[in-house]
């Protein structure tokens, strides 16, 4: 993502400068994008950072670029400061608000006023009193009496503005940018020195483990350095493409192995059911054919009922239904069938198979 607002985005506690008028001006032209702005502020926040800065300096302008800014301060997750460093002005004043700390430096000055633009008294009446809720977030003063302040377009210190609860911190700014040696003692100057310059030291030598880790040489400029690590990043890209490619492939070769085992187990089971059904074809023809032969020989009556049985038999259990059929023998009197026994003993299946003969030929 390209970042308009953002000092560094790589460090955990990342400047967002607002330092122009918000929104688009006539005669000033594209100021502060707030939807731009916001967006940014977004994805700083989906970074995992653990404070956001907020630097503001401007004398404010579309209401509409000023909102969005402050929603986005008041909804990301990561704790966003927001810092008085000049004038906070018209909306950049509520944008100020927004911050979870607000700071002021002892020399910034805030402004309020009612809004303006446009004929519809109305809609400004709605938005003065949006822009109130939006103020009054934080302060220890009446929606009455901010509405007072910004009738008369109000011009407040930073003093004035911790005392009515517009900011919760004021910056001493004599405690910035002071000269690095500071103590008139001679002897505790040299320390201080001596401190500074061992500390510049360190720094040095980390950078030359740096690069020495990079493959380069101690005299290496920012920009040699720069480039072997574009680089490295460049490689490690083209290595993660080529592993996504490997990937890809060998997961194309898995579907078709898949594929194949797929077809293989569908073939397996068609040629499974092929021979069950055969089995079950020879076994009816086996069984037909004894029954068929024992008609013919007279031991079983010729009759469809008669056949079926002794073939459905004989399918269940054809040794035992053809030992039966063998142990048949014809009565010349009266045409029944009798066991031959010699002494070989029958199921009851046996003895009704032939009660059910006799019953036909009677």
């Amino acid at each position: 993502m390209l970042l308009k607002y953002t000092i560094d985005a790589s460090v955990d506690e990342p400047i967002m400068l607002l330092d122009k008028h918000i929104g688009f001006d006539s005669e000033d032209g594209q100021g502060i994008n707030g939807a731009d702005f916001a967006r940014e502020l977004l994805y700083l926040d989906s970074l995992g950072k653990k404070v956001i800065k907020i630097q503001i300096n401007s004398v404010g302008g579309s209401v509409m670029d000023g909102m969005s800014i402050y929603n986005a301060i008041l909804t990301t997750n990561a704790k966003v400061d927001t810092y008085n460093v000049g004038i906070c002005a018209s909306i950049a004043g509520v944008i100020f608000q927004a911050g979870r700390n607000r700071y002021m430096y002892d020399y910034s000055l805030f402004m309020m006023h009612n809004p303006h633009g446009g004929n519809d008294k109305n809609v400004l009446k709605l938005m003065k009193d949006s822009l109130i809720k939006m103020l009054t977030r934080k302060t220890t003063i009446s929606e009455e009496k901010l509405s007072k302040l910004m009738n008369q377009t109000t011009w407040l210190s930073a003093i004035d503005c911790l005392t009515m609860g517009l900011t919760d911190y004021i910056e001493e700014s004599s405690n910035y940018n002071k000269p690095r040696i500071s103590s008139t003692n001679i002897k505790d100057a040299y320390k201080e020195a001596y401190h500074i310059v061992n500390k510049l030291n360190q720094n040095k030598t980390s950078m030359i483990n740096v690069i020495n880790k990079l493959g380069l040489n101690e005299d290496s400029t920012e920009e040699q350095v720069l480039a072997r690590i574009e680089e490295i990043e460049n490689k490690a890209k083209n290595d993660l493409e080529d592993a996504k490619k490997q990937v890809s492939e060998m997961e194309d070769k898995l579907s078709e192995m898949k594929k194949k085992v797929a077809e293989l187990e569908d073939s397996k089971n068609a040629m499974e059911e092929e021979a069950k059904l055969k089995a079950e074809e020879d076994c009816k023809n086996k069984a037909t054919e004894l029954v068929e032969n024992a008609i013919k020989s007279g031991k079983i009556v010729d009759t469809e009922e008669v056949k079926n049985s002794w073939v459905k038999l004989a399918i269940e259990n054809y040794d035992n239904t053809s030992t039966m059929i063998e142990g048949l023998t014809i009565s010349k009197v009266g045409n029944k069938i009798d066991v031959a026994t010699e002494g070989k003993p029958y199921s009851v299946v046996a003895s009704t198979m032939i009660d059910l003969q006799n019953k036909f030929n009677n």
